[in-house]
């Protein structure tokens, strides 16, 4: 996937999987003064076992905390130079996270021997390509038995940062501009969808300060799906008015994140997601499905046909393909993947509305990585 993200996020996403921001919470509210942290008062074993607690939770911001009043202690110790590098690319941190993956290379390469490999990445991810280059090719050259698809992969990045280094020297005119306080928030906004061309779909938190779970109720920090219409007679091209919930049917709900919204070709469906938090900060996906009948839409159904079988399957968008139509989806599901999210495809029978039994879209697609946003 060459075009990356992010967006992506991830974002992904992303992400995210897809809902990432959910991940990092917010454990050491009550001791934000350190002077009154018990955990910083923990000798150094029992120190490293909440911060490695907090790493497999998700809760890399706090457990950056801990790793380096860890590595104060131990300041060459590669384990926590390297936890430290993950943590911070898991944070989309780049800079910090090139530092530590340099340093733990250095410290132990026979140990950490792919260090140098995600220092590379993290270089490319700052823009600095010439830098990244030199990684990725000292990775392939002190590795020439081991690592192949990996060593294949840095090729490819490679590949990218040549690509890169030729759009800046050939700039497109381009303007990008930001939808704007009306639509994005200081949280994720998400699976954006154009509603012809006057208004715009997408989900989001729409909270504009920390996040406390544990004072607040749970509608208030759950995604949502929102529209936002454009505001007309404006100096401003494409600006947008203030984001309201959308009611056009029961598909938000007050429990779970809802997003990844979109309809069928004939706008009388409406696909949708409805992801729920799971254990160690984990979030399931599923694909829902409502039809336009009389006047009104229908109650939300969960899309059966092996469509929402093992693991989280999120980001729906149906296309006509010749006289048929298919439902496009990303799944993580293990049975037939090539690895982390696949594309799927599901035929819809024409005749009954049924979906066949989802097919992988095959490795001229799919990757070892995460594929995302049919």
């Amino acid at each position: 996937m060459r075009k990356n993200w992010l967006l992506l996020l991830l974002a992904t996403i992303l992400v995210s999987t897809q809902y990432d921001v959910y991940g990092q919470q917010q454990r050491r509210d009550k001791y934000r003064n350190k002077a009154n942290d018990p955990v910083a008062k923990l000798p150094y074993y029992k120190k490293l076992r909440w911060a490695d607690d907090l790493f497999k939770s998700g809760s890399y911001f706090n457990a950056i905390e801990y790793y380096q009043q860890l590595k104060q202690e131990q300041e060459r110790n590669p384990y926590l130079t390297y936890q430290l590098a993950e943590c911070y690319w898991m944070t989309r941190d780049y800079m910090p996270a090139a530092h530590y993956y340099g340093e733990v290379a250095a410290l132990a390469p026979k140990l950490y021997p792919e260090a140098t490999f995600k220092q590379a990445m993290m270089l490319k991810m700052q823009g600095e390509y010439e830098a990244a280059t030199n990684q990725f090719n000292k990775f392939i050259a002190d590795n020439p038995k081991t690592f192949k698809k990996l060593k294949l992969k840095a090729k490819r990045e490679i590949e990218g940062v040549n690509m890169a280094l030729n759009s800046i020297k050939n700039p497109q005119p381009v303007n990008i501009l930001n939808a704007g306080p009306n639509v994005n928030s200081a949280y994720t906004e998400l699976a954006p969808y154009p509603l012809g061309d006057t208004a715009l779909l997408f989900a989001t938190m729409r909270q504009n300060t920390v996040v406390d779970v544990a004072k607040k109720n749970r509608d208030e920090y759950v995604s949502r799906l929102m529209t936002s219409r454009k505001q007309e007679n404006v100096a401003v091209a494409d600006s947008f008015q203030w984001a309201l919930k959308f009611g056009d049917g029961k598909f938000n709900d007050p429990r779970v994140h809802v997003g990844n919204g979109s309809y069928s070709p004939g706008g009388d469906r409406f696909y949708f997601t409805k992801c729920a938090e799971e254990d160690s900060m984990k979030v399931i996906c599923k694909i829902y499905v409502s039809k336009f009948e009389g006047s009104q839409w229908t109650e939300p159904a969960l899309l059966g046909e092996g469509i929402n079988d093992g693991g989280s399957n999120t980001q729906p968008s149906v296309a006509r393909v010749g006289k048929k139509e298919v439902l496009f989806f990303s799944s993580n599901r293990k049975l037939q993947s090539r690895g982390g999210y696949d594309i799927w495809y599901s035929i819809i029978d024409p005749r009954n509305g049924t979906y066949r039994r989802p097919q992988n879209a095959g490795k001229q697609i799919n990757t070892e990585g995460d594929e995302i946003t049919p």
